[in-house]
């Protein structure tokens, strides 16, 4: 069962009073420690049964409690580096910080990665459904492959891939529209003659992300809001190109575009494997990022000397590609540290694998879809949005759940047995089957022509799913003997 924090507490409260010495296996399914060998066979949830003492060491030597595929480890912080009594102090941090990785996604997607995939999509002169099925869904569904890919190289986290396929498919609406490819500040402010700007006026008008008449004109409750975007919209300006072709100049600046010549590689070495990659030293002598900005530099001063002001060269659509590539891998990154959030919050409130999967990790993984899907249908392409979210599922499912098995598969191992989960693995099949079969059906009546009640029809079949699925994982529904 879920434990509140006041049951937390009040657990904590009465271990501490037990024997320190008390044994750490205590509760717990197969534990072997031997000196500062990691703890094998145990969950990680079991943290919560253990003395408050003993807790810190049971999450460091713990497999289960690893966080290798983040940079933040939040379980070593919440136990080891917080005292029981200002553990709701970390639970509130993390819920914060929770917060703006989401405002972190938001601005990645409206600013950085739709722009760049909607200059993609007219550079190679796609349509909207097949810019959907293909660079959108590639880009969404990469990171769930490799979080699927990971899964199944474990049976006993191989559900957690599958309950993770079940994305939350939902709608919001806000208040103000966005202006075309993310623009803040809309055609009122673009002056009506060009002007002329020298190399350091561009590069510093291509970091700011703030518009002074705009600041003047917008309530104290936005003002607070863009003050925490500002850093991050900083970073990412650095970092990541942004062509538009609806500008003249395709929002072409030689500065800055001549210093993501050098960022750009160096940001998706280290959202690779939370930088795993980018901090290889090769031979012991050179980091690979090192590397990697050595061989940056002198592009960057071939690019800053062979090109012009306000004039981009033939090759700048490239650097939507490339920008495409930073913000998705970016994107992929956050994710990753949303899901490692969300898993802390199931260890801490003691949530089931597979709950963990139905509901946290599934809404952790989507996020990134959910908000570029979204964002692209707010900026007017509905089509594109509509065909990568079933793009992505097709995706995930034959890519991440196909390559993980045969990953896990071999001359010695000529099949994949996963943990039995009886009844569940039929609710989760039959979901995903009813859904898809209710879509092909609605759709063709419909015209294509897609109207709210369909999104209705959704969102209650979906929490109809979940519904039915916590039922039965907390024996509520289950099949007579």
């Amino acid at each position: 069962m879920p434990l509140t924090t006041l049951q937390w507490l009040m657990t904590t409260t009465s271990l501490s009073q037990e024997a320190i010495n008390f044994p750490l296996h205590w509760g717990l399914p197969i534990i072997v420690s031997h000196g500062n060998d990691t703890t094998e066979g145990a969950d990680c949830q079991e943290v919560g049964k253990l003395n408050v003492s003993l807790r810190c060491k049971f999450i460091r030597e713990t497999s289960d409690c690893n966080d290798t595929d983040g940079y933040i480890r939040y379980l070593d912080g919440a136990f080891c580096s917080f005292p029981p009594q200002l553990f709701p102090l970390a639970i509130f941090l993390y819920a914060l910080w929770l917060l703006y990785l989401f405002i972190i996604l938001a601005v990645t997607a409206e600013k950085f990665f739709c722009p760049n995939l909607s200059a993609i999509s007219r550079t190679l002169r796609l349509s909207h459904n097949v810019a959907g099925v293909t660079f959108l869904a590639f880009g969404n569904g990469a990171p769930d492959v490799f979080s699927a890919v990971a899964a199944f190289s474990d049976s006993r986290t191989a559900g957690l891939a599958i309950g993770a396929l079940f994305e939350l498919l939902t709608d919001t609406e806000e208040n103000s529209i966005p202006t075309p490819h993310g623009s803040e500040y809309g055609d009122e402010y673009r002056p009506l003659l060009p002007l002329q700007h020298t190399t350091w006026q561009i590069f510093w008008e291509g970091i700011n992300p703030v518009d002074s008449r705009k600041w003047r004109q917008k309530r104290w409750h936005w003002k607070i809001v863009k003050v925490f975007k500002i850093p991050i919209e900083v970073l990412l300006l650095l970092c990541v190109p942004i062509v538009d072709p609806d500008k003249e100049d395709c929002n072409w600046q030689r500065p800055l575009n001549c210093v993501h010549v050098i960022t750009s590689p160096v940001l998706c070495l280290f959202c690779l494997h939370s930088g795993t990659y980018a901090r290889y030293v090769i031979q012991g002598v050179l980091p690979v990022w090192a590397l990697v900005l050595l061989i940056g530099i002198p592009l960057s001063l071939i690019l800053l000397f062979t090109t012009k002001n306000g004039e981009p060269p033939k090759y700048h659509c490239i650097f939507s590609f490339v920008g495409f590539i930073t913000s998705a891998l970016w994107i992929s990154a956050v994710a990753t540290e949303i899901v490692n959030l969300l898993r802390t919050f199931g260890v801490i409130f003691r949530l089931s694998n597979t709950v963990l999967g139905l509901t946290l990790l599934a809404w952790g993984n989507s996020i990134g879809d959910f908000v570029s899907n979204l964002t692209l249908a707010r900026q007017g392409y509905p089509r594109m949005a509509f065909s990568a979210c079933f793009g992505g599922i097709i995706f995930n499912v034959l890519i991440g759940v196909g390559l993980g098995c045969l990953l896990q598969m071999g001359p010695s191992k000529p099949e994949l047995q996963l943990e039995a989960q009886d009844l569940l693995v039929w609710i989760l099949a039959g979901g995903l089957g009813i859904s898809l079969i209710f879509s092909l059906i609605a759709v063709p009546i419909q015209c294509f022509h897609l109207r709210r009640g369909y999104g209705i029809a959704l969102l209650l079949l979906y929490v109809l799913f979940l519904v039915v699925a916590l039922l039965t994982e907390f024996g509520v529904i289950k099949l007579k003997s």
